[in-house]
């Protein structure tokens, strides 16, 4: 049981991590297409 919770956390952060990486490219692609119709 403990070792399916220690599991479940893994891949959470592991979720977590792809998110926020995901947020950062979108953020960089947004901040791309600014400076492009400028």
């Amino acid at each position: 049981m403990n070792i399916a919770k220690i599991k479940g956390s893994h891949t959470f952060k592991k979720s977590g991590m792809i998110a926020a990486e995901a947020v950062h490219l979108l953020l960089l692609i947004f901040k791309l297409a600014q400076q492009k119709s400028r």
